[in-house]
């Protein structure tokens, strides 16, 4: 793939987790590494289930090959937040696919 295809910037998130003042775990998300991308629609859908509607979709993205990306990360494109279902580098490890689904909060 030509760098001039990867037109689309995504984040990769990390998730972290931080002590509380009282003894607790305080989960959250933070910015791992911003990279080009090209993201593509695979499928969507949209439910009503018991009185709350969701909406699903799932994206390809495919990226240069990254060894730290692991598959408990999230990617963040256009300001919405996607979880990381699989990751699928080449034979060649120069590029690699990720499959993403909308995160639901």
């Amino acid at each position: 793939m030509k760098a001039g295809q990867l037109r689309d910037r995504i984040t990769i998130l990390k998730r972290e987790i931080t002590q509380k003042p009282h003894g607790g775990e305080k989960y959250s998300w933070k910015d791992f590494i911003t990279v080009r991308a090209t993201v593509k629609f695979a499928s969507g859908k949209y439910e009503e289930t018991n009185m709350e509607y969701a909406h699903n979709q799932v994206n390809k993205v495919t990226i240069y090959y990254r060894s730290a990306i692991k598959r408990e990360m999230r990617v963040r494109y256009n300001n919405e937040v996607y979880q990381i279902n699989s990751i699928n580098p080449d034979q060649a490890n120069n590029m690699m696919t990720l499959t993403i689904e909308l995160v639901n909060e």
